[in-house]
């Protein structure tokens, strides 16, 4: 098992996993010398999956019930919906790919959220919303705010 990890993974299991993304073209590996650590990034591939992740995560915070630590992350990342997402999107390219930083300079810090983010997930204008409003400065003019609605009773 790996120290530290949340999951509780296997160091084999996690092993096949990571030769199966760069099979599939989401990470590449760079060698390293007898003794050291392998370093992974991931590929434009794999950095295009994130809006696919973070939909995931929305329906795994709709559906599924987990603990508050591994629930906190998707939380904020809702609050900040989309912009945050092609932030993070970018801040990718530029350690995974060597991009050049564009965008509006929104950094991310060393825990993967977004300098910028400043709402708590329980704080009064996320609280009882299951898709909080963007920020009026970064909706366009006339876009209207997603709405969603709860057709079943999530799983347990």
């Amino acid at each position: 098992m790996l120290n530290g990890s949340i999951e509780g993974i296997a160091s084999n299991i996690l092993s096949d996993r990571l030769k199966k993304l760069v099979a599939a073209g989401i990470l590449t590996k760079d060698d390293a010398a007898r003794g050291q650590r392998a370093r992974y990034s991931l590929t434009e591939a794999g950095i295009q999956t994130l809006p696919i992740i973070f939909a995931l995560g929305n329906w795994g915070l709709d559906w599924r019930t987990g603990t508050r630590e591994l629930r906190a992350r998707q939380e904020l990342m809702r609050a900040e919906g989309m912009p945050f997402i092609e932030d993070l999107m970018q801040d990718l390219r530029t350690r995974h790919l060597d991009a050049v930083p564009v965008g509006n300079g929104a950094r991310v810090r060393s825990n993967g959220l977004p300098q910028r983010m400043t709402r708590s997930p329980a704080s009064p204008a996320t609280r009882g919303s299951n898709v909080p409003p963007a920020p009026a400065a970064e909706r366009a003019e006339g876009e209207q705010l997603p709405t969603t609605t709860t057709a079943h009773r999530p799983l347990g």
